[in-house]
């Protein structure tokens, strides 16, 4: 789950399937064995009590990213480190607000700082680089009327993120660039 946000809550306004409580439906009403978090820097208190307090959720909060960042540690080696916490089959979900709220100003829940798309886009290779297989994903909250750059940045990540699951499956071959792709 890339994402400004934990969704962890039990309910939000007395709403049990509510957005801010997602990821804890999923967690309660699936098999889901980890649920690995990618930039969360809004949360509240229980949230962060639960993510702490279970083996279940590994939180990669955007803080301690950019923290390590700052101290000279390489995106390629953060990446690696979310990698190798990840089981063989994902399920991709990204919140467009997981990403740089500069990037996308009109999301409905927009949060300073996240992840670059080109942090992103690593992270994603890292993945595939990585073994894991992507059998599935989302993408939310993009405001695609907004602006040309808000549609072409859902645009680009909805193509990438189906390009990275075909890859993952043995489908297409990523080449550098990523325009220059073929079938296996």
């Amino acid at each position: 789950q890339i994402d400004a946000h934990m969704d962890l809550r039990p309910n939000y306004q007395s709403f049990k399937y509510s957005h801010a409580s997602t990821m804890a439906r999923v967690l309660d009403e699936t098999a889901v064995r980890q649920l690995v978090q990618v930039g969360i820097r809004d949360y509240s208190p229980a949230e962060a009590r639960l993510a702490a307090n279970t083996e279940q959720v590994m939180a990669f909060y955007d803080d301690d990213i950019r923290a390590a960042l700052f101290q000279g540690k390489p995106f390629a080696a953060i990446a690696h480190d979310i990698v190798r916490v990840l089981p063989d089959t994902i399920y991709v979900s990204i919140d467009i607000d997981g990403l740089s709220s500069t990037l996308q100003p009109n999301t409905g829940t927009p949060v300073a700082g996240g992840l670059s798309f080109a942090e992103w886009d690593y992270l994603m290779r890292a993945l595939v680089a990585g073994g894991r297989r992507i059998i599935g994903a989302d993408l939310c909250e993009c405001t695609i009327g907004q602006t040309p750059a808000e549609a072409d940045l859902c645009t680009r990540l909805l193509y990438r993120l189906a390009v990275y699951a075909a890859c993952s499956q043995g489908i297409l071959e990523v080449k550098k660039p990523l325009t220059d792709f073929q079938r296996k």
